[in-house]
């Protein structure tokens, strides 16, 4: 089997330049991100204060870069950053993975322009498989499209979510115990981790009748058990309790077992009986990001420590691609490993690094494609 992992992803996780004086803040919100995300990575692998220093400065000079900052004092106008382009490509390259030999190949899946604020299309965006066909939501450049992938390129719907959703904190789940024609995008908002809405693939409609859940679930992760929707950990403004695990029973939230680990930025798989989730940080304060390697499974209510990433992961995505086997493909900390992990059931029992890429990826979007579906280049 195949499967596809977007390339465009972006991160933004902090502010360096005063919102009223930069005329291209969000672009510059996502360079400094960037930034910080070496940064970070590059102090979590030091083990001297040389070392730390040089971390330091690497980040200033990447700073400098940035629109609005030293080396671009009229944000775009003049900047070498990539997002500052006057080009609007309509291609967004994709990666294709197997566990042969080759295991990895690059493929051409067309998109439209870049939307809001130079984002490209898929952005923080999310996919959902619903029917056996892929859409797409949300996403910076535009946070309410709803496309459907069609052969290697996308068809935006006229439907509209009545939400914004991107994945910087939301997530999302197909589910449904009858027919999986549902989807359900929860923990977008910035002023409340708790809202959601629902999206019937069937029937084209967006309903914001699901309730509240009881605890906040921002950069949590989302599955599903017996077709019922389970918010897994994450956090909120107003709480750092990464634990928490909520299940939507009847349009209602019900509590399950804490998670052995506060968490949040990890990946769920979701099995037919339970959930795994996959790495993720285990310590959200500042240059203090701890990441994970520990997988854990939820079954019958109760949480296991079921195996390990051979490095840890954050701000990653995983999937189930046949019964056996999940790929896990790096998130933001290096090394930035492509892992295949064999599942026999209940446990992982072995783990093999397919590959390492050169680059981070924020929540990469993945789903499973024919050999060979789309072209090597873009015309």
């Amino acid at each position: 089997m195949k499967l596809l992992s977007t390339l465009t992803a972006g991160l933004c996780l902090g502010k360096g330049i005063n919102q009223f004086s930069c005329p291209d803040l969000d672009i510059e919100e996502i360079c400094s991100a960037e930034c910080r995300v070496v940064y970070v990575s590059c102090r979590n692998d030091c083990g001297d204060p040389n070392c730390e220093a040089q971390c330091s400065n690497d980040y200033n000079l990447c700073l400098m870069d940035c629109p609005c900052n030293v080396n671009c004092p009229n944000g775009c106008s003049g900047c070498d950053y990539y997002l500052c382009e006057n080009s609007t490509p309509t291609a967004s390259t994709t990666t294709s993975i197997d566990a042969g030999p080759a295991h990895i190949q690059s493929r051409c899946i067309e998109t439209p322009p870049r939307g809001t604020n130079g984002h490209y299309y898929m952005d923080f965006a999310a996919l959902a498989v619903v029917g056996g066909e892929s859409y797409v939501f949300g996403g910076k450049s535009d946070v309410r499209k709803i496309a459907k992938l069609e052969g290697c390129s996308f068809s935006e719907l006229p439907n509209r979510l009545q939400r914004n959703f991107q994945t910087e904190t939301g997530s999302l789940v197909a589910f449904d115990p009858k027919n999986s024609s549902k989807v359900l995008l929860c923990f977008s908002d910035d002023t409340n981790n708790n809202m959601c809405e629902t999206f019937d693939v069937g029937s084209g409609v967006s309903s914001l009748t699901v309730p509240n859940s009881r605890y906040p679930h921002r950069t949590a992760c989302m599955g599903q058990i017996v077709g019922e929707p389970v918010a897994v950990a994450g956090y909120g403004y107003s709480t750092f309790d990464r634990k928490k695990i909520e299940q939507l029973r009847a349009n209602s939230w019900v509590t399950l077992a804490n998670h052995p680990k506060d968490l949040s930025a990890h990946s769920c798989v979701s099995l037919e009986d339970g959930i795994l989730t996959i790495g993720g940080w285990q310590d959200v304060l500042v240059d203090q990001v701890k990441y994970s390697k520990e997988i854990y499974l939820l079954r019958n209510n109760s949480w296991t420590l079921i195996g390990n990433l051979k490095q840890p992961s954050g701000g990653h995505s995983s999937i189930m691609v046949g019964s056996g086997e999940i790929l896990n493909v790096s998130g933001v900390n290096t090394p930035f490993n492509v892992e295949k992990l064999i599942w026999d059931g209940n446990r992982v029992t072995s783990t093999e690094v397919l590959f390492t890429n050169s680059f981070y990826i924020y929540r990469p979007v993945l789903y499973e494609s024919a050999l060979n579906a789309c072209p090597v280049v873009c015309e």
